[in-house]
């Protein structure tokens, strides 16, 4: 999950979930919810990365062993369907949006860690992401 990856890197790097959070300027609580909902955005957890002075890493992952990566989300988004064939127009619905919506969804950069997971499950691959400590 999200959090024990985050609770992974504050170990590495000394520091509690809670000294994060204010780090953050997050309530404690609100903190705890966010990372348990996995609605981070990619900034927040870039910004975290940095924090922990850690490298973050996200990639959809296919069974053939194929990563698909991206700088930007949407273009992880775009890359992963055309991996799979499928057109937005098809893969829209299936999330319950609108092809238009969806489109101004990409164009937004706005997915949290809980939309890549449940895309990839749509599109049929994994999501995964990673905090790697700097060497």
């Amino acid at each position: 999950s999200m959090k024990e990856h985050i609770e992974y890197a504050c170990e590495k790097s000394g520091i509690t979930l809670n000294e994060l959070a204010d780090m953050l300027r997050f309530d404690c609580d609100y903190f705890s919810a966010v990372l348990e909902n996995e609605d981070l955005e990619y900034r927040q957890l870039r910004k975290i990365a940095d924090m922990l002075n850690c490298h973050f890493k996200s990639y959809f992952l296919f069974p053939d062993g194929r990563m698909v990566l991206a700088a930007r989300y949407s273009d992880m988004i775009r890359f992963a369907l055309k991996r799979a064939k499928l057109y937005i127009s098809q893969f829209a619905p299936m999330t319950g949006c609108s092809a238009k919506n969806f489109y101004e969804k990409l164009k937004r950069n706005k997915f949290t860690q809980k939309d890549l997971r449940y895309y990839a499950e749509i599109i049929g691959c994994k999501y995964i992401f990673e905090f790697e400590p700097k060497k």
